[in-house]
């Protein structure tokens, strides 16, 4: 696939001078199933795209009837109580915390993982990581047998499109399942057996925000006239601890913000003013109606919080709130309040919300509930969730009820409580010496998410390339001679 700035996208659009991306078109020729069409103005792309790099630039929203559309909007790795909505001091995500202000703020929402896979596996299927079975990172994606969301809204008429920067959602994991178009990230994690195909991330870039939301603009573009789904995730925050010249963080915005994890900060500013920009321009794209905006993360990121526990700074390994507390905010025409919901939900409740909101039947059994009642302003009784990682040898399970978090391993073994929303640093604060009662109710909340959500295996088969083919893209130069 060509470079963006050579298929006539603006050369400021890669401001942070991230790589490209490519469509996975496995699924590009499947037209919507329904019979929903819109109508629309001549699409300006040019002027949509010179948003990206804040110009200014004009156009109109056209107001639609019917199923609205939605984009999951998912910036990777970012932490709750890191956003100004969330709490957080500093003005590094003002662009989106004003845009959060028109709608729904959940204060305390849950990520089921504390790494991509499982957390997304989860955001897109309904289904809890057990479920799933993802537990290797090189061989493990979603069961053929889970529906997906994007199958479920195409099934009844909408358009799909997702594009992703982070290359744990690949297609080769089964991500782009029911998505007419799917671009993958281009560039890949140094130990994914990827074949050759694409240079990873010790020479090259993750692909940049704008690129990412280039393309998405694109499919909005072409489908005017369609109900659509959006899916995007942008790697600026995740990628904030590679250091200049490496990471995603725009230039003029490295140094902004000093000690602490100033740099976290930097990462988080760039990805708020760029997808502030992407939707302004999605807004006025002919034929978006802004029908229902969901901005969430899948993880956070352990920065300084548990300064007792070696290695804890990143994610995956830790099932701390620092990992676990995600944004989750709505807003859109589907979304007719602002308020900010206190009680306890998760991203397991986000696809049965769309399909309420859509209008759509769920495609068969799932792990959340609507939080309907939620955006409208009921305070329904607090849940129990839980949360799993099987991360590069990390065994660890975790169970959210009342005013604590319960800790321990697949079998039982290592137990250990935690205030939830308080500080949590290993022993030094662990609680389970002192609040029995507490302990006794979390090992009965574990017993019982043990049997509702047994483990499978989400093993993806690898498979070899084709001689001929391989040939060829070594003749095109994607891959390197034997």
């Amino acid at each position: 696939m060509k470079p963006l700035a050579e298929r006539g996208c603006s050369p400021h659009v890669a401001d942070a001078g991230g790589g490209t991306i490519g469509r996975s078109d496995s699924h590009h020729s499947v037209p919507p199933a329904g019979p929903h069409m819109r109508s629309s103005g001549v699409p300006r792309l040019s002027c949509i795209l010179a948003l990206l790099g804040l110009s200014a630039c004009t156009g109109q929203t056209v107001a639609a009837a019917g199923p609205p559309d939605i984009l999951v909007l998912l910036l990777d790795t970012v932490r709750a109580d890191r956003m100004g909505a969330w709490g957080w001091g500093r003005d590094s995500s003002a662009p989106l915390d004003r845009r959060i202000e028109q709608g729904v703020r959940f204060a305390r929402a849950w990520a089921p993982s504390s790494w991509t896979r499982p957390s997304v596996g989860a955001l897109l299927t309904g289904r809890q990581p057990p479920t799933l079975g993802i537990t290797d990172e090189l061989s493990h994606g979603l069961p053929d047998a889970l529906p997906t969301l994007a199958e479920a809204l195409r099934a009844q008429g909408y358009a799909t499109c997702g594009v992703t920067a982070n290359p744990n959602l690949n297609a080769r994991f089964g991500f782009a399942r029911g998505f007419d178009r799917y671009t993958d990230s281009t560039v890949v994690f140094p130990w994914m057996d990827d074949h050759g195909l694409h240079p990873d991330t010790s020479t090259e870039k993750l692909p940049s925000g704008p690129a990412v939301y280039a393309e998405a603009l694109r499919c909005a573009t072409d489908h005017a006239k369609d109900p659509l789904l959006l899916f995007v995730d942008v790697m600026e925050v995740h990628e904030h601890s590679r250091g200049a010249g490496s990471d995603l963080t725009r230039s003029d915005l490295r140094g902004r913000y000093g000690a602490p994890f100033g740099e976290y900060d930097d990462a988080m500013r760039t990805a708020a003013e760029q997808a502030d920009g992407f939707l302004t321009a999605l807004s006025e794209t002919p034929g978006w109606d802004d029908g229902l905006i969901i901005l969430l993360s899948d993880h956070g990121e352990g920065l300084d919080s548990h300064p007792s526990i070696p290695g804890s700074g990143g994610h995956g390994s830790l099932l701390y709130r620092s990992n676990l507390h995600v944004p989750l905010a709505m807003w859109g025409r589907s979304v007719d309040a602002r308020r900010t919901v206190l009680t306890d939900v998760g991203l397991i409740d986000v696809p049965p919300t769309v399909f309420a909101l859509a209008g759509v039947p769920a495609p068969g059994p799932l792990d959340g509930q609507s939080l309907v009642p939620e955006l409208g302003g009921a305070r329904p009784d607090r849940r129990v969730y839980g949360a799993w990682t099987r991360f590069r040898g990390v065994d660890r399970d975790a169970v959210m009820f009342d005013d604590w978090l319960y800790l321990t391993d697949s079998v039982g073994g290592m137990v250990e409580l935690q205030p939830r929303m308080g500080v949590q640093d290993g022993d030094r604060t662990d609680q389970r010496a002192r609040r029995g009662a507490a302990v006794a109710r979390g090992q009965a909340a574990w017993a019982a998410m043990q049997t509702a959500h047994p483990w499978r295996s989400g093993r993806v088969e690898s498979t070899a390339i084709d001689p001929a083919a391989r040939a060829q893209l070594e003749r095109l130069g994607y891959v390197d001679p034997p």
